[in-house]
């Protein structure tokens, strides 16, 4: 079978190939006994009939467009067979029959799309700015001090008034204009003075109470509440203070320590929150760095996606979120108002999102073809071992994945552009600090 292919425009590439006219003779044959039980002609039973009845009777081409479709899938993969190396199919065929003769068989020509050409015109001496990673002792005592808050014990009092920090029980009713309102009233409603849990004034105007009190309370719903028919309104509660409970807090030493940890002492403790905090600095130093250097290489890469490409990463990013959507059967017209814009400026940004990730895809993978770099099958091995490494079933499903030549290729790309990164990574430069210098 003749085979050509030829680049167009963009990332067009047309396949030209044929069917022989021997197997296209084997075709019509094929197609003939696959619809005889469909046809009819008076004064023939259709087990009786033969390829030459019909075709003399509706023409010799009446099998050829159903042969040419039934050919055309086995011989589409046959061309496909001699695909050059370089060129990566990204879409789905489209095919055109060019001829159809008993002589010359079927010619057939297919559009597709392949991976676009990308140009990198620098990814060497890419800048940065270094994010600082100092940690401090204080950073070290309010990591204390949250935790500290978690283990706070609730202790009831009864011989002061309710403060700020307390935790009150609290029966409450809300009015408007002396009628009462729909969620406006609860019994045994727990309350830490000081969230701002409430509308404003409503805490503010506990405290000072004791337990056994009952009191209204004069409040003003914000302009912009969530339900309109309270918006903006004035609002009486009245309030019955059930409970005061105040918050004690452990002392932070080494028996606390011991409590919320391994260690026995609090310097132990506090040097492992210092190496936890300065690991964690490192982290988002290191994700800072490397965002800021994808961000200077996109700007040096060149690149045409056909709209395929784009259609589809679009339609990912939509199947991943509507999939984080859970039981919420959200619509992305509804998923847009919840973030609080339009479907159509919604879809806007997720085009401008799909190419900038393929762009910087692309670009990264450019790099990495650039310094030669290569995935070693040890390499692909230890990847997909990392990934199911938590899984019930870790080497059966590492067996699994690693039969499906797809799934291979996908995270050979990854690796790829891993290392695409890195090679960016190290050839880069930080950028100097400039000081401020004191005016005098």
């Amino acid at each position: 079978m003749s085979v050509t292919f030829e680049k167009k425009d963009g990332s067009k590439l047309e396949i030209l190939f044929s069917v022989s006219p021997e197997e296209f003779e084997k075709g019509i044959n094929d197609v003939f006994y696959k619809v005889r039980g469909r046809i009819n002609m008076p004064g023939f039973r259709q087990n009786k009939l033969t390829r030459k009845i019909v075709e003399m009777r509706y023409g010799k081409e009446y099998f050829y467009a159903e042969a040419a479709d039934d050919l055309l899938n086995a011989a589409y993969k046959k061309a496909l067979l001699e695909l050059p190396p370089e060129y990566k199919l990204v879409s789905r065929p489209e095919a055109d029959v060019l001829s159809i003769s008993a002589q010359e068989g079927v010619k057939y020509k297919v559009e597709v799309y392949i991976e676009p050409d990308v140009t990198v015109s620098e990814y060497k001496g890419l800048t940065y700015k270094n994010e600082e990673n100092v940690i401090t002792d204080a950073d070290v005592n309010n990591e204390l001090e949250m935790l500290a808050e978690k283990n706070v014990r609730l202790v009831t009092v009864s011989q002061r008034a309710a403060q700020k920090g307390d935790e009150v029980d609290i029966d409450y009713e809300g009015f408007v204009d002396g009628v009462p309102f729909e969620g406006g009233a609860d019994e045994n409603a727990t309350l830490s003075l000081g969230s701002q849990r409430f509308i404003p004034g409503f805490e503010e105007q506990i405290e000072g109470h004791e337990t056994g009190d009952e009191f209204t309370i004069d409040v003003k719903f914000p302009d912009e509440y969530h339900s309109e028919d309270l918006s903006g309104k004035a609002a009486q509660f009245k309030i019955k203070l059930n409970e005061i409970r105040e918050k004690v807090y452990p002392v932070i030493d080494d028996e606390f320590a011991q409590d919320v940890s391994d260690f026995d002492t609090l310097q132990e403790y506090k040097d492992s929150i210092y190496n936890d905090l300065k690991l964690k600095a490192e982290i988002k130093a290191k994700q800072s760095k490397e965002a800021q250097l994808l961000e200077a290489l996109l700007k040096n890469v060149s690149v045409e996606f056909p709209e395929c490409m784009i259609d589809d990463a679009v339609a990912n990013k939509i199947e991943d979120i509507t999939q984080s959507f859970g039981s919420y059967k959200l619509s992305i017209e509804d998923y847009a108002k919840y973030i609080g814009t339009t479907e159509e400026e919604f879809m806007k940004s997720l085009r401008v999102s799909a190419v900038r990730d393929l762009t910087a895809r692309r670009g990264l993978l450019k790099v990495a073809e650039l310094e030669n770099v290569t995935v070693s099958e040890d390499e692909l091995n230890q990847k997909v071992s990392d990934i199911f490494s938590k899984s019930a079933n870790p080497e059966e499903e590492v067996k699994k994945f690693l039969e499906s030549e797809q799934v291979r290729d996908f995270i050979k790309l990854d690796l790829l552009a891993e290392k695409g990164l890195n090679a960016i990574v190290s050839y880069s430069i930080e950028e100097e600090k400039v000081e401020e210098k004191e005016e005098l």
